[in-house]
């Protein structure tokens, strides 16, 4: 049986021109896990069962214990799949708390879905998923590495947290691969740097300071929606970098 992050990657992996959409998607597991007072947790990570030990350990604080679990096969958008799973418990509105956890929802019908549309996906749909955040990565890197004309000038201001950046890219870089992150995102070109690296950088570059530890915090528990993150914010210095210098060079 199709899950729906499988019909929604099955229309769009095989077009290049539409390759941001699919490595916008986060792969992952979804899970249902029931507590002694009927609060039922909805949730997605890379690792469920590490995200449910945390559950029971916080439950523990309200008196209640973890009576079942159901945890999904691997899936190419666990986004999409976790928001089914919410919308079948009412949907955020309906929550206790948060926007994951309901009180008393049909938990047989939710195993049902676990494991019945989210049984796993193809391994083709995480390869188009992998080749699709590497293309996109790809681009970025270029863009970084393409000369400018006319050649920038930086502020004392600028390089004290462009260092800065570079600093903080290197340990994000490290949290990724501790987590056995790889591939051509991570490679190390002739400098010594990675495309991750120049990526995180830049995104950081421009960040405001008190959006570093929130940064950090999502390198640990949402490591794939950072890295959509970091992206498209590397994306969005990077064009706006050109325009400036584009500017510059036709008022020149």
């Amino acid at each position: 049986m199709q899950t729906i992050s499988v019909q929604a990657l099955s229309s769009v992996a095989p077009q290049s021109d539409k390759r941001d959409s699919v490595a916008r998607m986060q792969p992952g597991q979804v899970y249902a896990a029931r507590f002694s007072d009927g609060w039922v947790k909805i949730g997605r990570g890379r690792d469920a069962q590490l995200r449910i030990t945390c559950h029971i350990a916080a439950s523990a604080m309200r008196g209640a214990k973890l009576v079942e679990s159901c945890v999904s096969g691997q899936v190419v958008d666990s986004v999409a799949a976790e928001s089914a799973l919410i919308d079948m418990c009412g949907g955020a509105q309906a929550a206790v708390h948060g926007r994951e956890w309901f009180l008393s929802p049909d938990y047989p019908a939710l195993v049902a879905m676990i494991e019945g549309q989210y049984a796993g996906d193809p391994a083709e749909w995480f390869a188009a998923h992998s080749e699709a955040v590497e293309a996109q990565a790809q681009k970025v890197f270029n863009f970084i590495r393409s000369p400018v004309t006319p050649a920038p000038v930086f502020s004392d201001q600028d390089m004290a947290a462009w260092t800065s950046a570079l600093e903080h890219a290197a340990v994000l870089e490290q949290i990724f691969l501790d987590d056995c992150y790889g591939g051509q995102l991570f490679s190390k070109e002739s400098k010594g740097h990675s495309a991750f690296l120049l990526m995180a950088a830049l995104a950081l570059w421009k960040s405001p300071a008190h959006s570093v530890a929130v940064i950090y915090w999502k390198a640990f528990n949402e490591p794939d929606q950072l890295l959509s993150e970091l992206s498209e914010a590397a994306t969005q210095v990077c064009m706006n970098f050109a325009h400036t210098h584009d500017k510059a060079a036709r008022v020149a």
